[in-house]
């Protein structure tokens, strides 16, 4: 009898030895009157990155922190202060969620501090609100095509394609960065094979605002030559979105947005409006980028050309590809490893970048 029962005593036990643990589990939110000041203490846990900025008309103090899921956030019930309206959270991001605290008047923040997982929030009112953080530099994302055990097409002197556009990508992250006004990322920055899906992943999870794969082209005849970009073909960017539309898992498939809770006929037309959008901004971008390079180089005739790539296929950023020239051509090989050629190249490239985001600026 006594062997039946003990294996439920001993777990009662274990439970009610959890009850203290349980019982002293920090608050998330709770908040102290400190003379005219209010401090707000956090207990997220993960405070790895975090922002805190103030937004007016209304008044409110935002925090985004690192967390997947939306908690449970209230006022405490003994809350006696007069600083702030009430507490709101939801999801900004898929790694990323939004505190919103609705004021009820101006503050300004006194101090910031964190500790064993602790945001701490000083406000006192009065002053002028601090301005939200300037937006972070638009991030230029560089794909230097093949690498590793694919070398790509081979040019008549035996010149790799992969090592050619490895050195192109890498010229002009240097001169993008000399810049100041960009952010860079490479999805390879060495001789490595990496799938063609895997570099739109590496994209879309660093949230590039634009992504340029780079690449040389290659002919059955010799004497072609000139630079060509390409953009995602409607045919394949309408098989892209009904691949999306049909996967099963809906999350973060448009930029962080959770479309698993939608209607699929809801899902289909926001993936559908987003591709297009995308689609939209990928022409412009070509457009730009190939006026720019034929003031520097040689273009093929109707340069901007379409297809079904699979590193276009990501359904939120604006995509290219950039065909350098012909490496199947013997003048042209050469001129595809001078650093003459690679300049001109780096310039046309820069000059549509920069068209591109002065294009997408608030003010026109």
């Amino acid at each position: 009898m006594f062997r039946r029962i003990f294996p439920h005593f001993t777990a009662l036990l274990l439970f009610i030895s959890a009850l203290p643990a349980i019982a002293q589990a920090k608050p998330l939110l709770s908040v102290a009157a400190e003379d005219s000041a209010e401090v707000i203490t956090l207990a997220v846990g993960n405070i790895s990155s975090h922002k805190v900025f103030f937004l007016g008309n209304p008044d409110r103090l935002v925090v985004d922190v690192p967390m997947e899921k939306i908690p449970a956030i209230a006022l405490p019930k003994n809350y006696g202060g007069n600083l702030i309206a009430k507490v709101r959270a939801g999801q900004f991001d898929a790694n990323t969620v939004r505190i919103v605290f609705d004021l009820r008047t101006p503050v300004t923040l006194v101090t910031k501090d964190y500790a064993d997982g602790e945001l701490i929030i000083s406000i006192s009112a009065g002053g002028k609100n601090a301005p939200p953080p300037k937006p972070e530099k638009p991030l230029v994302v560089i794909d230097p095509g093949h690498g590793g055990n694919d070398p790509g097409a081979i040019g008549p002197k035996k010149s790799q394609e992969k090592d050619i556009v490895l050195a192109f990508a890498t010229s002009l992250k240097d001169m993008l960065l000399a810049s100041g006004k960009y952010r860079v990322l490479m999805t390879r920055e060495s001789d490595r094979f990496i799938p063609l899906r895997e570099r739109v992943k590496i994209a879309r999870e660093a949230k590039g605002s634009i992504f340029i794969s780079i690449h040389a082209d290659s002919a059955p005849k010799n004497n072609a030559r000139g630079l060509s970009v390409y953009t995602l073909s409607e045919k394949a960017s309408d098989a892209e979105t009904a691949a999306l539309a049909a996967n099963e898992n809906k999350v973060d498939i448009l930029g962080g947005m959770d479309l698993s809770n939608e209607r699929e006929d809801v899902a289909d037309i926001l993936i559908s409006l987003a591709q297009r959008e995308t689609r939209n901004r990928s022409a412009l971008l070509a457009d730009l980028l190939t006026v720019s390079l034929g003031k520097q180089l040689k273009l093929l005739p109707n340069p901007h050309r379409f297809a079904g790539f699979a590193v276009l296929k990501a359904p939120d950023i604006p995509s290219v590809l950039i065909e350098t020239g012909f490496i199947s051509n013997p003048a042209e090989e050469k001129l595809l490893k001078t650093s003459a050629y690679r300049k001109k190249l780096m310039v046309g490239i820069m000059g549509g970048i920069d068209r591109y985001f002065e294009a997408q600026s608030p003010s026109r």
